[in-house]
C-alpha cells in the first residue's frame, strides 16, 4: 500500500533521476517531465535545496514569463566508498575507491593483503572516512555468497560468518553492502549499457572455480540463499585449480558445457565471459558448440571482456548508487 511517505519518496527519486541525467533543470521542466504538479515540485525542490542535494544555478529565460530559476544536481552531495579485490602476479590486492554520485573517482588507493581477516580493511578505510565526511555507504566486492548479514561462502574463509558486515557498519555508521565479483561485473555491464535483455556473466579466475551472475529484468538473480551462480559445484570432476587453461582442447569444451546449461535453463540473450585465457577466436568455437548441443534450437550473443577490473568497479558503483537512491 502506498503511503504519503512512500509516494513522496518515489516523487523525490523521480526528481533525483531526472536531475542526475540532465544535470540542470527548471521547476517547469521538472513538472513537465515528471507529470507532478508545480506545488509538489516546489515543495520537494525546497527540501532538496535545503539539504544541499540540489543547488540553485541562476535564472534562465522562460517563454513569455518571468525568468525561471535553474537547479543543478550536486553530485558531491554524498560519496561512496568501494573496496574490491583483484589478482596481480598471483597475489591478493585490493582497490579502495571513493566516488561521487556520478560515479567519478575522488580518490583511489591500492594495497596488498595476503591473509584477509575481518578487520583487514579497517586501517585504510579509517583514513578514507576521516578525510571524507560525505561517505554515506560502503560497498565491498568480494568473491562468494552472502545472505543478509551472513557470509555463507567466500574465497577468504576467515570472513565467513555473521561478523564482517556488522563490524564495518558499526565502525563507520553507514550502510554496508557486500556483492560478489561476477554479480557486480554483469550488473555493471547491463546498467551502463542500458541492457534490459537477460544476460549471464561467467568469470574464470584460474585459482578458484568459476562463478556466474545473471541479470534478469534489470535485477541480479540470486536464488535461494543467494546460491545462484556457484557453478563450480556442478562439475565436481573438474579440478579448477590445476586445469590447463592454455589448452583450448581442455578448456573450451568445459566452457561450452557451462554455456549450454545456461542456454537450456535461462535462455539468455547474451553471455559475457571473463578470463585472461580467452581469445576472440574462441567465440566462433563456442557458438558452434552451443548450436550443436541444442540441435540448432538456440543461439546467444557471446562477448569476451578484457576489462574485468573496470567492469567490476563500475558494477559496484552502480550497485551502490542504486542502493543509495532506494534508501534516500
Amino acid at each position: 500500500m502506498n503511503t504519503v511517505k512512500s509516494i513522496r519518496k518515489n516523487n523525490r527519486n523521480q526528481i533525483r533521476e531526472l536531475m542526475s541525467a540532465h544535470g540542470s533543470l527548471t521547476k517547469p521542466e521538472l513538472s513537465q517531465k515528471t507529470g507532478l504538479s508545480v506545488v509538489t515540485i516546489n515543495s520537494l525542490i525546497s527540501e532538496m535545496v535545503k539539504t544541499g542535494e540540489i543547488l540553485e544555478n541562476g535564472h534562465v529565460p522562460s517563454d513569455g514569463g518571468r525568468p525561471s530559476m535553474q537547479y543543478t544536481y550536486n553530485f558531491d552531495f554524498r560519496h561512496l566508498a568501494i573496496v574490491y579485490g583483484f589478482q596481480k602476479n598471483s597475489r591478493n590486492y585490493f582497490h579502495f575507491v571513493a566516488v561521487n554520485l556520478k560515479g567519478q573517482r575522488i580518490s583511489m588507493r591500492e594495497a596488498e593483503i595476503d591473509d584477509v581477516e575481518v578487520d583487514s580493511f579497517s586501517g585504510i578505510l579509517d583514513e578514507i572516512f576521516a578525510s571524507d565526511k560525505k561517505i554515506a555507504m560502503l560497498v565491498f566486492g568480494l568473491p562468494g555468497e552472502s545472505n543478509g548479514e551472513e557470509i555463507l561462502l567466500n574465497d577468504y574463509e576467515r570472513i565467513v560468518g555473521s561478523t564482517f558486515i556488522p563490524y564495518y557498519r558499526e565502525r563507520y555508521q553507514v550502510p554496508v553492502v557486500l556483492e560478489n565479483d561476477i554479480n557486480a561485473m554483469i550488473y555493471g555491464y547491463c546498467y551502463f549499457e542500458h541492457s534490459t535483455e537477460p544476460t549471464v556473466g561467467i568469470y574464470f579466475p584460474r585459482i578458484h572455480g568459476p562463478g556466474a551472475g545473471a541479470v534478469l529484468n534489470g535485477e541480479i538473480y540470486r536464488g535461494m540463499r543467494n546460491f545462484a551462480g556457484e557453478i563450480g559445484f556442478a562439475f565436481p570432476e573438474i579440478k579448477w585449480d590445476s586445469l590447463d587453461y592454455s589448452s583450448k582442447d581442455s578448456v573450451l569444451p568445459i566452457v561450452g558445457r557451462i554455456l549450454t546449461v545456461y542456454c537450456c535453463v535461462l535462455a539468455p540473450a547474451a553471455f559475457i565471459l571473463y578470463g585472461d585465457f580467452f581469445e576472440e577466436a574462441d567465440i566462433a568455437w563456442l557458438d558452434s558448440y552451443i548450436r550443436t548441443e541444442t540441435k540448432g534450437k538456440f543461439q546467444a550473443e557471446i562477448r569476451i571482456s578484457g576489462q574485468l577490473e573496470e567492469e567490476y568497479e563500475r558494477g559496484l558503483i552502480a550497485i551502490g548508487l542504486d542502493c543509495l537512491s532506494r534508501q534516500a
